[in-house]
Formats: C-alpha cells, sequence, structure tokens
C-alpha cells in the first residue's frame, strides 16, 4: 500500500489534512495506519520510504521516473518551503492478514 504517513508522531491540523488532500498526498497518522490494521487484523511486515525504495530499485539513468517524483514522495507538494523538512513523506506500507488462533 501506497500512503502518506506523518513523521514522529507528527499530529496534522484539518487545515493541513484539507491541503494534503488538495495535493495529491493524503496523510495518515502512524495512531491512524495502527487503528485501521488492528481492526482489520492486519500486521506490518514492512513500512519503506517511497522515496529511498524507488531510487534504490531504478536504474540511474531512469531515476527520477519524473522530476517532481522525489519532492513529491517527500512531502514538499504540501510544504512548499525548501528550508523546511516536510513532517510528511510517502511510505511503501506492506501487510499481511494476521493468522487466526483456532480454540
Amino acid at each position: 500500500m501506497f500512503i502518506f504517513l506523518a513523521k514522529d508522531n507528527y499530529q496534522p491540523s484539518n487545515i493541513l489534512l484539507e491541503a494534503t488532500e488538495e495535493c495529491w498526498s493524503t496523510c495518515f497518522t502512524t495512531q491512524e495506519l495502527n487503528e485501521i490494521t488492528e481492526s482489520a487484523s492486519l500486521e506490518i511486515l514492512s513500512n519503506e520510504s517511497v522515496h529511498d525504495y524507488e531510487q534504490t530499485h531504478t536504474p540511474t539513468d531512469k531515476w527520477p521516473p519524473v522530476n517532481w517524483f522525489p519532492g513529491w514522495t517527500r512531502g514538499s507538494n504540501t510544504f512548499h518551503d525548501p528550508s523546511f523538512q516536510p513532517p510528511i513523506e510517502a511510505r511503501w506500507i506492506v501487510m499481511r492478514k494476521r493468522k487466526q488462533i483456532e480454540n
């Protein structure tokens, strides 16, 4: 699953959440992700930076796939100040259904 996730327990305001939706960067908190996975009986197998994963697994002559990709995956569509480290980033989340314990 591809998701924009707030970093370091950052709690986005309602205004920021609306802004992320407008910038194709809808953001969730770690708490929201955990609540969703728990309620769906899922476990997270991996949680990786989209930017870092794609840069590592894309041939050098094909990176970036489009010029806006690196900034977008790091949250710059919502936070346009280049001197500011956005508190959100795109993540690849791999999950699986938890095994049910039979009685």
